[in-house]
């Protein structure tokens, strides 16, 4: 799912054995071209961003993830209900939020997963975090995902225009789309915002964020194991008094 190295593209293309080679090398440089074509961050701002902001674009690519795993990688032909679910899970997309490090990033990521889909997010939940220290393994795929997830935003407002250009849907329901249609393009923006920003980043700074995860991973991971020896204990206690 993560393939991408774009700074070990060469500008002549190789001859490759197979078609889907051939078709990566294509995607790759067509991703290279839209990296290439991000706004600088000075043309977009006049100061400096606050410093809790890679913590929201932390939040916006773990939800990403989560949303890739869920649905298997078909992200584009679920994109009406992929794009609510994204902005629900990560409310930084649309909502002022208070994110002062990973940890309340990742811990708010994961309980706004849970609210919304409950027990049936756990199986990808683990997953997902491991998917995380590897998207930051490389600062690249971490572009390669927001631009997917950018693709799947506008396909979201491209089917949200067809709605609107169809004369038989009730006015009620255009307006509705019309309203939601200028949510989406401000979307838009702010993952440019986001990509122009992260282009920014050092390889350091990255790899600060990938131990960071690995931490709260294994964090994670320890008090769930420790969780589980409580439930063992109190189900132990439980049997000892039914017996006596």
């Amino acid at each position: 799912m993560y393939n991408l190295d774009i700074e070990e593209l060469s500008q002549a293309p190789p001859q490759f054995d197979t078609e889907k080679e051939d078709k990566l090398f294509i995607y790759r440089q067509e991703l290279k071209e839209k990296y290439n074509k991000l706004p600088p961050l000075n043309k977009l701002i006049q100061k400096d961003p606050s410093p809790e902001l890679i913590n929201h674009i932390l939040q916006f690519i773990f939800a990403s993830a989560y949303l890739c795993r869920e649905y298997n990688g078909d992200l584009k032909n679920c994109c009406d209900t992929v794009v609510p679910s994204l902005s629900s899970i990560a409310k930084c997309l649309q909502e002022r939020v208070n994110l002062p490090n990973v940890k309340i990033s990742l811990d708010e990521t994961l309980a706004n997963i849970m609210y919304i889909d409950g027990k049936d997010a756990a199986p990808f939940i683990e997953i997902t975090l491991t998917d995380m220290a590897t998207i930051f393994e490389n600062r690249f795929y971490v572009f390669e995902l927001c631009f997917r997830i950018y693709d799947v935003i506008h396909r979201y407002y491209e089917w949200l225009e067809n709605i609107i250009q169809k004369s038989e849907k009730e006015p009620k329901e255009v307006a509705k789309c019309q309203a939601e249609k200028k949510k989406v393009s401000a979307l838009k923006q702010k993952i440019l915002f986001y990509l122009s920003y992260l282009r920014t980043k050092s390889v350091e700074e990255f790899n600060f964020i990938k131990n960071e995860v690995k931490l709260y991973t294994r964090e994670r991971m320890k008090n769930e194991v420790l969780y589980q020896e409580m439930e063992k204990l109190v189900r132990n206690y439980d049997q000892n008094i039914r017996l006596h």
